[in-house]
């Protein structure tokens, strides 16, 4: 059981890394960038396995039980504790002795749900010993994120004297006349973004799309394009001329836009590209388009599996992130997906892990989302109940993927009701559909 709440944790830790684009991590182009996030898996998988021994060390074995029952692997993969201790660290300047408030929160969120999923009263030592787990899962996390992170090299410095309007207008004579080096040119650009000086999105668009400055001058005059341009503007003097990472990280920044010209620049671009069509479609999932869910969904069923390791970036991981209520039919579909007697979905952070988290996040929406969202689950589990006893002499694996439908139902709606950030403002406790309780007799 070692190697499940590794593998939970491992392939946990990799999807919050994924979520945040990497650049909250840090800038995808800057100067001396090492690369270093090739190593991820390797550096995390080192960290956890050291973290392990510790707490086997540290903690008796009769107060770990926990960590091989199957409920708590449910909690670890379907629940947010892991991307909250992934977030916590990326966002906070926190040390290790004052992770202290957020393990013992991790600590009591599991609890409950021992108590409300897993029909489990937790001992005074195993949540003790619950507390030391969250805290080397926080720990893991932090010391990978130090290791991965590139280390920059120092730039030349730009020594500018004067009174702010001073600066302002040699920043402005400079960008106008001067021949600027990278350096320089990196400092001006970021000077323009922080100080909101918006004349330069012609400029600006030239720097990103010519190659003659470095990577990370390019996304840094991309980056000035983006704060100060519309959308419609980004679309047909940015993109065009664009190719790769830079144009991937653009769109990026405007995905909650859902814009259709967005949408028709991507699509253009992977028809011009070849080996482009996947990545399209995760950014047009991220965008809540249907047709992008549609072409994951259908390469998906010509799979028959979710690929075992992840994928970066990973189209299964692309349909957790799924929040409007239009995609519910896409997900009745995915739901059908994943009960199909051949179809195999991978061990850790698979297609049930991705319906968990979009119907959450649509039933969390209000009041008759919540609704619509237990309605289709209360349907699917009805329907396959049915099916497991009208076919008795079916495989074992049906009733483990009845079982797996209705663990799932249960997740969404404990997800939906208990965690920080996603319960609605609309109370939904009087929402629970009668029968909300299910058997696999």
């Amino acid at each position: 059981m070692e190697e499940k709440v590794m593998g939970i944790l491992l392939s946990g830790i990799y999807a919050a890394y994924q979520d945040t684009g990497r650049d909250k991590v840090c800038r995808i182009f800057i100067p001396g960038d090492s690369r270093m996030f090739d190593k991820f898996w390797k550096v995390t998988n080192r960290h956890i396995k050291a973290g392990w021994e510790v707490l086997k060390q540290n903690q008796r074995q009769e107060n770990r039980m926990f960590l091989e029952e199957m409920w708590f692997h449910r909690y670890l993969q379907y629940q947010t504790s892991v991307s909250d201790a992934y977030h916590y660290v990326l966002e906070s300047k926190e040390e290790e002795a004052k992770d202290g408030p957020l393990s013992e929160e991790l600590a009591e969120r599991t609890r409950g749900y021992a108590a409300d999923c897993g029909a489990r009263k937790l001992q005074t030592g195993e949540i003790f010993a619950m507390k030391a787990f969250y805290r080397m899962v926080i720990q893991t996390v932090r010391l990978t994120i130090t290791e991965i992170t590139p280390r920059p090299e120092k730039l030349q410095k730009v020594d500018l004297q004067g009174t702010d309007e001073e600066i302002r207008a040699r920043v402005i004579y400079n960008l106008e006349n001067e021949k600027l080096d990278n350096d320089e040119m990196w400092w001006h650009i970021r000077y323009c973004i922080d100080h909101e000086i918006r004349d330069y999105t012609d400029l600006m668009s030239r720097v990103a799309k010519h190659k003659c400055w470095k990577a990370w001058v390019r996304q840094a005059a991309a980056e000035y394009n983006c704060r100060f341009m519309e959308i419609g503007e980004v679309c047909e003097r940015l993109l065009s001329g664009l190719s790769g990472k830079l144009f991937y990280w653009i769109i990026a920044q405007f995905t909650d836009t859902k814009d259709e010209r967005l949408k028709e620049c991507l699509r253009e671009y992977a028809e011009y590209y070849t080996g482009q069509e996947m990545l399209k479609d995760i950014s047009l999932v991220k965008m809540q388009d249907r047709g992008g869910v549609g072409k994951i969904r259908r390469y998906l069923e010509r799979m028959k599996h979710v690929p075992e390791r992840m994928e970066d970036p990973d189209s299964v991981l692309a349909l957790g992130g799924i929040r409007e209520v239009e995609l519910l039919e896409e997900l009745d579909r995915l739901l059908d997906l994943m009960m199909r007697e051949n179809f195999r979905d991978r061990t850790c952070n698979g297609l049930q892990a991705a319906l968990v988290s979009a119907l959450s996040n649509i039933a969390v929406r209000g009041r008759q989302e919540y609704v619509r969202v237990m309605e289709l689950l209360d349907g699917k589990v009805a329907y396959y109940q049915e099916y497991t006893h009208q076919n008795p002499g079916k495989p074992e694996t049906v009733k483990k993927k009845l079982a797996a439908l209705i663990y799932l139902r249960e997740d969404v709606c404990w997800r939906s009701r208990h965690f920080p950030g996603m319960i609605s403002a609309i109370d939904i406790s009087s929402q629970e559909p009668e029968g909300g309780t299910y058997c696999l007799g």
